[in-house]
């Protein structure tokens, strides 16, 4: 195993212990020290990856759930191109619906949202898509505000459903 992957794996084992342990109790209760431990590793090497609780969220939205992924290779050139894109998101968070549940318990669909406008602006900017400086944070708004609604729905609508509203109403032909 490279040093890389070996990271990956610790990160990965703290960033689980971490949701199992909010299956079991309040986030504000859990410590770094009992993450650590549950994960069967020090807590010198647990701020070798994370400052904080937070920080194990935000790696899960950025290495884990591929929201954006594929963004960077996709040249979003044309409607189909982004329904594409909106389509993998809902699939994406439909498969792992359990863990923003968790968050959305804990309060903390605010590192959702950064991690979107974050990914949504840079995506923008590469692409040069508009010289709105706003754009992405309304595309990126609009789909954290549906796709919270809709996990706590239990993402009752399918996905395609639920990506051609989503996409429907952002892309009203007046």
């Amino acid at each position: 195993m490279t040093n890389a992957e070996n990271a990956a794996f610790v990160k990965d084992s703290m960033m689980n212990t971490l949701f199992e342990l909010m299956k079991e109790k309040k986030y504000e209760a859990i410590t770094l020290t009992e993450i650590a431990a549950g994960a069967g590793y020090g807590r010198a090497t647990l701020y070798r990856y994370f400052q904080s609780k937070e920080d194990m969220i935000r790696y899960y939205f950025e290495k884990h759930t591929g929201m954006f992924a594929d963004i960077s290779s996709l040249p979003v050139q044309t409607k189909d191109d982004y329904y594409e894109i909106i389509f993998r998101v809902f699939s994406t968070l439909k498969e792992s619906k359990e863990y923003v549940k968790l968050i959305m318990k804990a309060n903390l669909e605010i590192l959702y949202l950064d991690f979107m406008n974050k990914a949504m602006a840079e995506n923008f900017e590469r692409n040069k898509y508009t010289d709105s400086k706003y754009a992405s944070f309304y595309f990126a708004g609009a789909l954290f505000n549906v796709s919270m609604e809709w996990i706590r729905n239990d993402c009752e609508d399918s996905v395609k459903k639920i990506s051609d509203m989503y996409f429907a109403q952002l892309f009203i032909d007046m």
